[in-house]
């Protein structure tokens, strides 16, 4: 019974019209799982003729779908190993409202406009005065331990011009962050935004042409081996800010100790700060100190020294920003 069964299928007539006369079709369409298969996806079903397989070729030409492999940009090559380096660190982020107004009307009545990078900047050189955890690194090879630096070192990150076309991003450093007033801040921020690039940024520049191996080994060294060498090339702190694009970067790759970012001030001085931090250096309870120092020192002490700048006679340029 079985054999005459399947015999009669082979031969049904009904059966091999329904696939148009292909009998190899009509066997594929009486096994009941490929025709629902079939029916949800015909696309996978279609014959493999030359006349189907031209229509196909037809139809993908008429929607490219091809793009096009570019080589890596040079001027991106840190961007990439500075990614890579911050894989290893864990960063927490702590954020607080701080209120600028004091420092936000000593600022609008100042003779020479320092930009909000500056005021950051000099109020966390105070603070790391106080605060000796934010001038150590930490480092892991051949054994876990800290190293704490005598000054603070700042990294700004920069947005600029490339000679070669296009924007780029720079790192500006700045030594004896604690050392620096508010105008010779102000005055590094402005030569790294409108310097030539080979000159304030020449050990970027010659990193960028050593190979990737030769680099990755550099970093290697300098994140994980010498301590001295992290904080006086990389630094102990950074600040990255959008709030000139009224945006706030809350989260950006971390290789120092901890990093500033703030969104733009409102009209009442309101400042939302978000302070990144390595927990292998900070915890929480300092990290919601140190913004509150940060406060205090911008209210006060600079507060205080951009009023002092109002009592100078001698004439300013005025910063960006």
């Amino acid at each position: 019974m079985k054999l005459a069964t399947w015999a009669k299928q082979r031969t049904d007539p009904a059966l091999i019209e329904t696939n148009g006369g292909n009998r190899q079709r009509g066997r594929e369409s009486s096994h009941t799982p490929r025709v629902r298969f079939h029916y949800r996806f015909p696309i996978l079903h279609l014959p493999y003729s030359s006349r189907d397989c031209c229509r196909f070729t037809t139809f993908s030409a008429g929607c490219p779908m091809r793009g096009r492999t570019l080589a890596f940009p040079r001027n991106r090559r840190l961007v990439l190993d500075i990614c890579q380096a911050a894989r290893s660190v864990p960063t927490f982020p702590v954020e607080r409202i701080l209120q600028l107004h004091p420092v936000q009307q000593a600022r609008q009545n100042a003779p020479v406009r320092i930009s909000w990078v500056a005021l950051f900047l000099r109020a966390y050189g105070l603070v790391s005065q106080a605060i000796p955890e934010l001038r150590q690194v930490f480092v892991t090879y051949p054994w876990n331990r800290l190293y704490e630096h005598p000054h603070a070192v700042a990294s700004v990150s920069i947005h600029r011009e490339d000679p070669e076309g296009g924007k780029r991003l720079i790192w500006a450093r700045i030594n004896h962050l604690e050392e620096k007033g508010l105008l010779e801040i102000q005055d590094i921020l402005d030569q790294s935004v409108k310097g030539p690039l080979h000159e304030v940024f020449k050990d970027g520049v010659r990193m960028e042409r050593i190979p990737t191996p030769l680099r990755r080994l550099s970093w290697w060294l300098a994140m994980r081996w010498h301590g001295r060498q992290k904080a006086k090339k990389i630094g102990t702190c950074s600040i990255s800010t959008l709030a000139g694009e009224n945006t706030l970067n809350r989260f950006h790759p971390l290789i120092v100790t901890t990093s500033l970012a703030y969104a733009r001030c409102d009209a009442s001085g309101a400042c939302l700060v978000t302070l990144l931090a390595d927990h292998r250096v900070l915890d929480g309870m300092l990290a919601a100190q140190v913004l509150h120092r940060i406060e205090h020192s911008l209210n006060h002490e600079i507060t205080d020294e951009l009023r002092r700048l109002s009592l100078t006679s001698s004439p300013l340029p005025t910063a960006a920003g």
